[in-house]
């Protein structure tokens, strides 16, 4: 399984308005009813806040993966979204996140929600400065190459 194959040019939003995690959840909540309407927003913002009443989803370096696992999924849907702004108070090392990579998965298959976690913190590991590259791109295709670039030739 590769980030890089999992999303599509509408899979990514470029400049998030949302200021605060909620509002940042939930706009990205909306963009997966507008893709795929059987996933209601309001469902999937309801399973994102039960996850990040356990412990914030934020992983540093501007990185933050909310993700939840919802009954019935056929296909993991993964979508980025980019905060020009930064969102603040989410990340445990106090930095804004930039970056928000959300996974949804089957209940019926969490290992799957682990390989999405999984490939997102290898990301993360192996370009230190993905935020900024992320911020530099001027188009969701240009952050799918990004993307590939990194898992298939490593770190840089």
């Amino acid at each position: 399984m590769k980030l890089h194959k999992l999303l599509t040019e509408n899979s990514i939003i470029t400049d998030l308005k949302g200021r605060t995690r909620d509002e940042v959840l939930a706009e990205m909540a909306a963009r997966v009813e507008e893709g795929h309407g059987e996933l209601k927003a309001g469902e999937l913002m309801k399973k994102l806040a039960e996850r990040e009443a356990m412990g914030p989803t934020a992983i540093g370096n501007g990185v933050a993966t909310p993700h939840c696992k919802l009954q019935g999924l056929e296909v993991p849907l993964v979508l980025l979204g980019i905060s020009r702004q930064g969102v603040q108070k989410w990340a445990p090392d106090s930095k804004p996140v930039h970056v928000v990579f959300l996974a949804v998965s089957s209940q019926e298959d969490p290992s799957v929600n682990l390989k999405l976690l999984a490939l997102t913190a290898q990301l993360v590991r192996r370009s230190k400065d993905l935020s900024s590259k992320f911020l530099k791109a001027k188009t969701p295709g240009r952050i799918i190459d990004i993307i590939r670039e990194l898992e298939e030739h490593g770190s840089e």
